[in-house]
């Protein structure tokens, strides 16, 4: 009795892991490609939120951005990589702005498709956000700054 109990509580852990891992791995699969940052927010201390684009357009600018995400396995323990593009156009003050960022990250989905681990390409510190929402068309990540007690919050949607 002893030994089915046994075996039935590992069998029972291997599935779980086995689910995990399918949750994780279907994440990865919606994210592979290439998708448009529709929202970008930050929350301060106080809980005063500024939301990017708005701002931006406040001052006369235009703001796009994407973000491209490569398919890895995650029962092999791989990670993935991906591309932050951010576009600012426009005149401020009647002086022309035209600014291009492009950031490189290695990526893991992790916990049921509840965190992404990420790492800036060259860093060798790394972060976790939150996945708030996934999905085949969008996903929303947030990251919570401890030093700064402030919160950054991305909204994606698949092109």
């Amino acid at each position: 009795m002893k030994n089915l109990i046994k075996i039935s509580m590992a069998f029972l852990a291997a599935v779980m892991i086995l689910a995990s891992c399918n949750k994780d791995q279907k994440c990865v699969n919606w994210l592979e490609g290439d998708w448009s940052i529709t929202g970008l927010e930050m929350t301060d201390s106080n809980g005063t939120t500024v939301d990017a684009f708005a701002q931006a357009a406040s001052f006369g600018l235009t703001m796009n951005g994407t973000m491209t995400f490569s398919k890895y396995k995650v029962k092999k323990e791989e990670m993935g990589t991906s591309e932050m593009y951010i576009h600012v156009t426009g005149n401020v003050f009647g002086q022309p702005v035209d600014e291009k960022d492009t950031t490189n990250y290695n990526y893991k989905i992790q916990d049921d498709c509840e965190t992404a681990w990420l790492q800036e390409v060259g860093s060798s510190e790394s972060s976790s956000s939150t996945i708030e929402e996934a999905s085949k068309k969008k996903m929303i990540f947030s990251d919570y700054d401890e030093t700064e007690k402030s919160t950054t919050r991305i909204t994606i949607e698949k092109k």
